[in-house]
């Protein structure tokens, strides 16, 4: 079950070729037996995961290689010199970083996808959640992506704006029933799902565009 936030922020993902050396570009043609290493948001596992075999199936003698993770910590492995072909973070700051640092090719960034924030509950919703003000009822139990993961500074942007629609302090209400900080969206969602949580913010995927 899922409930819009309707202040919710866009986060841009965001696609560009990098290396672990001086930056460059991805070669038109891949010769048979070319790894492609993709760093990408933990949010895209499953959607990249899917695109990764298509792209195999289409490209045969071609691998391409995954290491999904929190954007922060990808941007941090870049930058400790980890090497990769393509990076696609859930945020602008962490590929503005890159770009400063002369890490990626600037001319190839590219915005493919945008988010849009929502609250997750267990299937049988069992404290009984109908609308975004049960966030700041007692007792309840929320999860959220640590404010250095891009979905969690979001979530916390989005419910400090709610305070005009319900009410001053409902922010630091529902923050008061956060039960742990969680470093991706893959996380947060398994706190859901195991019961640990009464609700958690993650994000949806919503049109393309290049």
């Amino acid at each position: 079950m899922k409930a819009h936030l309707p202040a919710a922020l866009s986060a841009a993902l965001i696609l560009s070729a990098c290396g672990a050396g001086a930056p460059t570009t991805a070669p038109a043609a891949y010769p048979p037996g070319t790894v492609l290493t993709v760093f990408a948001a933990a949010s895209l596992t499953g959607a990249f995961g899917d695109i990764g075999k298509r792209f195999e199936s289409a490209h045969p003698g071609i691998k391409v290689q995954f290491n999904f993770a929190g954007s922060q910590a990808l941007r941090t492995q870049i930058e400790q010199g980890a090497a990769a072909d393509i990076f696609a973070s859930a945020n602008a700051a962490e590929m503005d970083t890159l770009v400063a640092g002369k890490l990626v090719v600037s001319e190839s960034v590219k915005i493919f996808l945008t988010n849009q924030l929502v609250v997750v509950m267990p299937a049988k919703n069992p404290a009984g959640l109908a609308t975004l003000a049960d966030l700041a009822g007692p007792r309840l139990k929320v999860v959220l992506a640590a404010k250095e993961v891009p979905v969690g500074n979001y979530a916390a942007q989005s419910l400090g704006k709610l305070d005009a629609s319900l009410g001053a302090g409902f922010r630091d209400r529902v923050l008061a029933n956060v039960v742990s900080y969680e470093n991706d969206v893959k996380q947060v969602v398994v706190k859901v799902q195991l019961g640990e949580a009464d609700a958690g913010i993650v994000r949806v995927r919503r049109r393309g565009r290049a």
